[in-house]
């Protein structure tokens, strides 16, 4: 027979209504909101900086790949081991002439001499033993097997097979004739000009046909009779030269403030750096800054005038420049080299154009100046070229928007929109330094001071210092003047390395995350550098939206509030973090592939504390039930059942359980 028991679940407990469910969705609701609210808090009071800038880190190094060396740098450090090496500090006389070596071209002699041969024309027949043999042509690929004659690689049987192949790389002599190459071609010693017009088109035929005829065409014909192989091969041959030209630098930047007279200068000693400046062959940025008016309060101002009235009138800023005697011709200019630094002297941002303290005029930054110089050159533009020029002309529009009010960020320079913030302040896309990253590789070439002497002062070097093995231009010029490093053509960057000079600065690249790529601090000079070349790429981050991070948030946040209240303590830990997965995961894609920053630190707090929230509360209600139950059975039957029903409210079901019973149940007297 069956029996039905009757419910052990009070009202309250028997399943929840479309009321409840929705009750309880608000609270949910609820909880995103007040995340939310504290969140914002948290966000204007910048509480969430060091957590933001840590994220930011972290998807910045976890997405990094090193480049290879940037063939348009060279960064020539002002380093202890060239102090060590004169037995002094470094002077005006050092400056004068790494200056003269990098603003003028020079001979160099070409190492080992000899000739260069390459093949034009090769033809093999024979047997071969491989299952597969491809062949390599520059422009085509044919292979010939025992019975067809198929493109690619010829796939055949086991055991020997015939075959005919034949190669081609006449449409690479343009590239051999260019031989010997060096890291930046140039036109004047055996680089192909470029054909951007009618002129210089007629000089690529020239020269074309000039180094053709100079050629020595050779025939080779051998026979390989262990591997079965006919060999004929058309081959060019070249001499190589006993020399070769390195032009000067493209642009010569100093990232430092040339001062004037000095006590113990004399007249001769102070004519030295200005005549290096006046004999270069190319353009030169000086660096100058500007720096808040620190004037000193008098006292008897205050008291007399008032509080309103006790800082002399004047500018808010003053222009620090290098002394006039340095500005000695037009091809001389003025770069800006502040550099904005966050909390705990992070550099991650520069701006590349800063106003006169006059408010009439502004001025491009240190590495915007570099650029614009480094593209009319490469462009074959004299100074002031075209690019030059355009960015005067750009610099002057974006003054008249910001004094109307309508500049909202970004300059153009050769066709490209830099993106900037409203203070032209550029995001920079850190790339590398002059050190081996976590990768082994120097992304910034460069090398120290006394490597970039001219051979006059490297002569009066080892008379005075008694080194002359030391100062020899053969040996000291090996990473200047060599065939594959060397600064011609290059934009060449001269800037303190030393621990005393206090220009060392925290960057995305050195931020101790896991995925750290720098372990030492970045120089001033390598912040510039990277900020050059995000110019000439055209490739720098853009600033953070707030106004689309919190689009994203607000509606993600509400609806986790909302379904995190209806799950188990364990699911809605799941979900959780696998949203803050989600938003870690678009905020690197964001970067990485937009080139876009996107805040981090919001999403991970307010996804926390919804969660906490959530599970609170979930706990709450559970223990809240369990305690109803408890009171109201506690008085029907022992607490041994209470204490199973806590443990097992599965079987405490509406309607009660159905069970069948049979003789055996009750008790059978004898």
């Amino acid at each position: 027979m069956s029996k039905s028991e009757p419910s052990s679940t009070p009202p309250q407990t028997q399943g929840k209504t479309k009321s409840d469910r929705l009750n309880q969705g608000m609270i949910g609701f609820a909880f995103g909101a007040i995340s939310l609210g504290i969140v914002l808090l948290l966000a204007l009071g910048k509480a969430l900086e060091p957590v933001e800038n840590y994220f930011q880190m972290l998807i910045f190094q976890m997405g990094y790949e090193s480049l290879p060396t940037a063939p348009e740098l060279f960064v020539v450090k002002k380093d202890s081991k060239t102090s060590s090496k004169i037995n002094e500090d470094i002077g005006r006389m050092d400056y004068a002439s790494v200056i003269r070596f990098l603003g003028n071209g020079r001979q160099a002699p070409f190492p080992g001499g000899g000739s260069y041969r390459q093949d034009l024309v090769k033809l093999e027949l024979g047997c071969s033993m491989e299952n597969s043999k491809p062949i390599e042509f520059s422009k085509m690929k044919l292979s010939f097997s025992s019975d067809s004659i198929s493109l690619g690689t010829v796939q055949t049987g086991l055991g020997p097979q015939p075959f005919v192949s034949f190669s081609d790389q006449i449409l690479s002599l343009p590239t051999f004739l260019r031989f010997p190459p060096t890291v930046n071609p140039d036109f004047e010693f055996s680089g192909l000009p470029v054909t951007s017009n009618k002129s210089s088109s007629s000089e690529w035929w020239r020269f074309f046909v000039e180094n053709l005829v100079s050629l020595d065409f050779k025939h080779r014909f051998k026979i390989k009779t262990q591997d079965g192989v006919i060999n004929y091969a058309l081959s060019a041959e070249k001499s190589l030269p006993p020399d070769f030209y390195i032009p000067p630098a493209a642009v010569i930047g100093v990232d430092f403030i040339l001062q004037g007279r000095r006590g113990e200068d004399d007249e001769e000693k102070l004519k030295i750096l200005p005549s290096a400046l006046a004999s270069c062959e190319v353009p030169v940025v000086l660096a100058a800054h500007t720096e808040t008016n620190k004037q000193k309060i008098d006292p008897l101002q205050v008291i007399t005038k008032g509080l309103s009235q006790q800082v002399p009138e004047g500018p808010e800023s003053i222009l620090v420049t290098p002394d006039p005697m340095f500005l000695c011709k037009p091809e001389i200019n003025l770069g800006m080299i502040n550099v904005l630094k966050q909390r705990g002297n992070m550099v991650r941002e520069l701006p590349i154009f800063l106003p006169h303290p006059d408010g009439k005029s502004l001025f491009p930054a240190f590495s915007l100046a570099m650029a614009a110089l480094y593209l009319d050159k490469t462009n074959g533009n004299r100074f002031p070229g075209p690019v030059w020029l355009g960015l005067q002309q750009e610099l002057s529009r974006i003054l008249r928007d910001q004094k109307a009010g309508v500049y909202s960020g970004g300059i153009w320079i050769n066709g490209k929109l830099i993106p900037t913030d409203r203070d032209g302040r550029m995001l920079i896309r850190f790339v590398g330094s002059t050190k081996k990253n976590r990768f082994g590789k120097r992304v910034i070439p460069s090398v120290s001071f006394y490597e970039a002497y001219d051979d006059n002062y490297l002569k009066q070097l080892s008379i005075r210092t008694g080194k002359s093995e030391e100062f020899n231009p053969e040996t000291v010029h090996l990473n200047t003047c060599s065939l594959y490093s060397n600064y011609g053509n290059r934009i060449c960057m001269l800037g303190p390395f030393e621990m005393s000079d206090f220009d060392m600065y925290d960057t995305p690249l050195s931020y101790p995350t896991p995925y750290r790529v720098d372990d030492e601090l970045l120089m001033g000079i390598e912040v510039h550098a990277n900020a050059t070349l995000n110019i000439l790429h055209g490739n720098p981050f853009r600033h953070a939206s707030p106004l689309i991070g919190w689009i994203l948030l607000i509606p993600m946040t509400l609806l986790l509030g909302v379904f995190l209240d209806k799950l188990s303590p364990v699911v809605s830990t799941v979900v959780t973090l696998f949203a803050i997965a989600l938003s870690l995961g678009f905020a690197y894609f964001y970067l990485h592939v937009w080139g876009r920053v996107m805040i981090i630190s919001p999403f991970v707090f307010s996804f926390f504390l919804t969660w906490t929230n959530a599970t609170i509360t979930n706990y709450y209600r559970k223990w809240a039930q369990a305690n109803s139950t408890k009171q109201m059975f506690q008085r029907f039957v022992s607490a041994d059942v209470v204490q199973f029903m806590l443990e097992h409210p599965e079987f405490v079901k509406p309607g009660g359980q159905s069970v069948e019973l049979t003789i055996f149940f009750s008790d059978v007297a004898g």
